[in-house]
Protein backbone atom coordinates (compact mmCIF):
# COMPACT_ATOMS: atom_id res chain seq x y z
CA UNK A 1 0.00 0.00 0.00
CA UNK A 2 3.13 2.22 1.10
CA UNK A 3 4.36 1.66 -2.58
CA UNK A 4 1.59 2.24 -4.51
CA UNK A 5 0.65 6.22 -2.24
CA UNK A 6 4.44 6.62 -3.44
CA UNK A 7 4.04 6.43 -7.11
CA UNK A 8 0.49 8.49 -6.55
CA UNK A 9 2.02 11.44 -4.62
CA UNK A 10 5.29 11.25 -7.03
CA UNK A 11 2.92 10.90 -10.10
CA UNK A 12 0.94 14.17 -8.45
CA UNK A 13 4.34 16.02 -8.25
CA UNK A 14 5.45 15.79 -11.38
CA UNK A 15 2.41 16.80 -13.24
CA UNK A 16 2.66 19.67 -11.02
CA UNK A 17 5.91 20.20 -11.68
CA UNK A 18 5.13 20.19 -15.64
CA UNK A 19 2.16 22.41 -14.89
CA UNK A 20 4.23 25.05 -13.75
CA UNK A 21 7.21 24.70 -15.98
CA UNK A 22 4.42 25.51 -19.26
CA UNK A 23 3.27 28.25 -16.65
CA UNK A 24 6.49 30.04 -17.08
CA UNK A 25 7.22 29.26 -20.89
CA UNK A 26 4.10 31.65 -21.54
CA UNK A 27 4.92 34.08 -24.78
CA UNK A 28 5.63 37.24 -23.33
CA UNK A 29 6.31 40.37 -25.23
CA UNK A 30 10.12 41.38 -24.41
CA UNK A 31 12.05 44.73 -24.86
CA UNK A 32 14.37 43.63 -27.81
CA UNK A 33 18.05 44.54 -26.49
CA UNK A 34 20.56 46.73 -28.56
CA UNK A 35 23.53 45.79 -28.25
CA UNK A 36 25.09 47.14 -30.83
CA UNK A 37 23.97 50.78 -31.89
CA UNK A 38 24.42 52.90 -34.71
CA UNK A 39 26.43 56.31 -34.25
CA UNK A 40 25.36 58.69 -36.57
CA UNK A 41 27.13 61.71 -35.40
CA UNK A 42 30.25 61.07 -36.99
CA UNK A 43 29.44 59.81 -40.49
CA UNK A 44 28.77 56.11 -41.79
CA UNK A 45 30.42 53.10 -40.55
CA UNK A 46 30.60 54.04 -36.59
CA UNK A 47 29.18 52.33 -33.92
CA UNK A 48 28.75 52.55 -30.03
CA UNK A 49 31.01 50.82 -27.57
CA UNK A 50 28.36 48.80 -25.55
CA UNK A 51 28.08 50.40 -22.24
CA UNK A 52 29.92 53.74 -23.72
CA UNK A 53 29.51 57.13 -25.30
CA UNK A 54 32.65 56.38 -27.28
CA UNK A 55 31.88 55.52 -31.22
CA UNK A 56 34.57 53.28 -33.56
CA UNK A 57 34.98 52.79 -36.94
CA UNK A 58 36.94 49.35 -38.03
CA UNK A 59 38.08 49.59 -41.66
CA UNK A 60 41.11 47.67 -43.56
CA UNK A 61 41.29 44.87 -46.01
CA UNK A 62 43.12 41.40 -46.23
CA UNK A 63 45.30 40.67 -49.64
CA UNK A 64 46.69 37.47 -50.95
CA UNK A 65 48.24 35.84 -53.91
CA UNK A 66 50.13 33.06 -54.33
CA UNK A 67 53.56 32.77 -57.55
CA UNK A 68 53.42 28.98 -58.73
CA UNK A 69 56.70 28.48 -59.85
CA UNK A 70 58.43 31.39 -59.54
CA UNK A 71 62.10 32.20 -57.82
CA UNK A 72 60.09 35.10 -55.09
CA UNK A 73 57.05 37.03 -54.78
CA UNK A 74 56.54 38.64 -58.08
CA UNK A 75 58.87 37.62 -60.23
CA UNK A 76 58.56 34.68 -62.45
CA UNK A 77 60.29 32.15 -63.70
CA UNK A 78 62.61 30.83 -61.61
CA UNK A 79 65.70 31.40 -63.00
CA UNK A 80 68.66 31.76 -60.27
CA UNK A 81 68.76 29.91 -56.75
CA UNK A 82 66.95 26.58 -55.58
CA UNK A 83 64.09 27.47 -57.11
CA UNK A 84 65.86 27.62 -60.53
CA UNK A 85 68.15 24.77 -60.07
CA UNK A 86 64.93 22.43 -59.15
CA UNK A 87 66.79 20.71 -56.32
CA UNK A 88 65.37 19.87 -53.12
CA UNK A 89 65.65 23.19 -51.44
CA UNK A 90 63.14 24.71 -53.81
CA UNK A 91 59.69 25.66 -53.22
CA UNK A 92 56.67 24.96 -55.46
CA UNK A 93 54.58 27.81 -54.44
CA UNK A 94 55.17 31.51 -52.93
CA UNK A 95 52.67 32.69 -50.48
CA UNK A 96 52.27 36.36 -49.83
CA UNK A 97 50.06 38.27 -47.84
CA UNK A 98 49.21 41.63 -46.46
CA UNK A 99 46.56 42.91 -43.82
CA UNK A 100 45.84 46.47 -43.70
CA UNK A 101 43.51 47.58 -40.42
CA UNK A 102 42.47 50.49 -39.05
CA UNK A 103 40.27 51.97 -35.96
CA UNK A 104 38.87 55.32 -35.56
CA UNK A 105 37.25 56.09 -32.29
CA UNK A 106 35.94 59.52 -31.23
CA UNK A 107 34.10 60.82 -27.53
CA UNK A 108 32.45 64.19 -27.37
CA UNK A 109 33.78 65.91 -24.34
CA UNK A 110 33.13 69.53 -23.05
CA UNK A 111 36.12 70.68 -24.35
CA UNK A 112 35.63 69.35 -27.90
CA UNK A 113 36.04 65.77 -29.55
CA UNK A 114 38.85 63.21 -28.51
CA UNK A 115 40.05 61.04 -31.46
CA UNK A 116 42.33 58.70 -31.74
CA UNK A 117 43.30 57.06 -35.42
CA UNK A 118 45.22 53.90 -35.99
CA UNK A 119 46.19 52.36 -39.28
CA UNK A 120 48.80 49.66 -39.61
CA UNK A 121 49.63 47.37 -42.66
CA UNK A 122 51.11 43.76 -41.81
CA UNK A 123 52.94 41.52 -44.51
CA UNK A 124 53.95 37.87 -44.51
CA UNK A 125 55.70 36.08 -47.78
CA UNK A 126 56.74 32.31 -47.03
CA UNK A 127 58.40 30.07 -49.60
CA UNK A 128 61.62 32.13 -50.37
CA UNK A 129 65.42 30.70 -50.37
CA UNK A 130 65.18 32.71 -46.71
CA UNK A 131 63.02 32.35 -43.51
CA UNK A 132 59.60 33.41 -44.22
CA UNK A 133 59.37 36.55 -42.98
CA UNK A 134 57.07 39.48 -41.65
CA UNK A 135 56.83 43.13 -41.39
CA UNK A 136 54.53 45.56 -40.12
CA UNK A 137 54.04 49.37 -40.73
CA UNK A 138 52.30 51.93 -39.35
CA UNK A 139 51.07 54.40 -41.26
CA UNK A 140 49.32 56.68 -38.84
CA UNK A 141 49.38 56.40 -35.26
CA UNK A 142 48.01 60.02 -33.50
CA UNK A 143 45.29 61.41 -30.87
CA UNK A 144 43.11 64.77 -31.91
CA UNK A 145 42.61 66.97 -29.46
CA UNK A 146 41.28 70.81 -29.20
CA UNK A 147 42.86 71.46 -32.41
CA UNK A 148 46.15 69.60 -31.66
CA UNK A 149 47.74 65.81 -32.70
CA UNK A 150 50.32 63.64 -31.31
CA UNK A 151 51.26 61.06 -32.62
CA UNK A 152 52.27 59.89 -36.31
CA UNK A 153 50.44 61.57 -38.88
CA UNK A 154 50.01 63.13 -42.45
CA UNK A 155 52.47 66.48 -42.37
CA UNK A 156 51.93 68.93 -44.76
CA UNK A 157 55.86 69.41 -45.03
CA UNK A 158 55.85 65.53 -46.68
CA UNK A 159 56.70 65.61 -50.27
CA UNK A 160 55.12 63.09 -52.26
CA UNK A 161 58.09 62.01 -54.12
CA UNK A 162 59.68 59.86 -50.74
CA UNK A 163 58.02 57.10 -51.67
CA UNK A 164 55.08 54.54 -49.92
CA UNK A 165 54.87 55.55 -46.45
CA UNK A 166 54.71 52.22 -44.32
Amino acid sequence: MNIVKGLFLGSAAALLAVGGAQAADLPLKAKAVEYVKVCSIYGAGFYYIPGTDTCIKLGGYLRADVTIGGGSAYNMPAWNGNAGQKNRLANDYIFRSRQDLNIDTRTATEYGVVRTYFDATFNWTTGTDTVANGSLGVYYAFIQFAGFTFGKAVSQFDTPWTGYPG
